[in-house]
């Protein structure tokens, strides 16, 4: 993998106060949203300089962060909001495979027997999540 430090200036870059003030991870020209190849090709120089496949896509990074998320720990309903999902269901179905055991135990957690009408409780006990 290429050394990222070559790459960088020995004074920072002078940031516009209208950058400073945006919630823009990639500002372009006066703290304004840049375009799709505004982020695209200079996100695309930056792989190929940093020895990566060239199939990486900008979203691939999205996907890396939520599943480190995941992974360590992080809330899924917090994650849900930073991914701006419309439900924390979509979030789940995408997400919770890296995690069974833990979606396990929290089934576990919330499921009960449930009694057979003609015997009473049964022999194998039927868990229904609430």
């Amino acid at each position: 993998m290429a050394d990222l430090t070559q790459h960088a200036s020995d004074e920072p870059k002078r940031v516009s106060h209208a950058c400073q003030l945006s919630n823009t991870v990639f500002p372009g020209e006066k703290g304004r949203a840049r375009t799709k190849p505004g982020v695209w090709f200079p996100f695309k120089q930056a792989v190929e300089r940093a020895g990566f496949a060239k199939t990486l896509r900008f979203h691939d990074l999205r996907h890396t962060f939520a599943s480190h998320w995941v992974i360590d720990g992080g809330d899924i309903f917090r994650l849900s909001k930073i991914l701006g999902h419309s439900s924390v269901v979509i979030t789940q179905k995408v997400y919770a495979h890296l995690i069974p055991d833990v979606w396990e135990q929290d089934y576990h957690r919330v499921s009960f027997v449930v009694p057979d009408a003609e015997y009473g409780v049964t022999k194998k006990p039927h868990l229904i999540a609430v």
